[in-house]
């Protein structure tokens, strides 16, 4: 019975390594490429307060909605990153448009 216990506690200790790596691949990409975010929604927006509001709100939305499991490294998530600013600073054009 202590046999089976100890294999459950070490895979438990194995899924939480897991996640926390890909929380620090998700932690670097921000980190390393927010200023390529920025410079990817400045292009869409043309002004840095509306560039600023579309990266931060990409952020939030891909921090909140996206799995960790589907976030293996750095490069992984940056992709996916960059595609959520640039999608929300297309919405925010296509918003702002009358």
């Amino acid at each position: 019975m202590q046999v089976i216990e100890t294999s459950i506690g070490e895979e438990e200790k194995a899924g939480a390594n897991l996640l926390s790596e890909r929380a620090r691949a998700l932690d670097d990409a921000v980190s390393r490429y927010r200023p390529m975010f920025y410079r990817k929604a400045f292009q869409y927006l043309g002004n840095a307060p509306d560039a600023e509001d579309a990266v931060q709100d990409a952020l939030l939305s891909a921090c909140k909605h996206l799995s960790l499991s589907n976030m293996n490294t750095s490069c992984t998530a940056s992709c996916i990153l960059i595609w959520t600013v640039t999608r929300e600073a297309a919405q925010k054009v296509t918003m702002s448009r009358p």
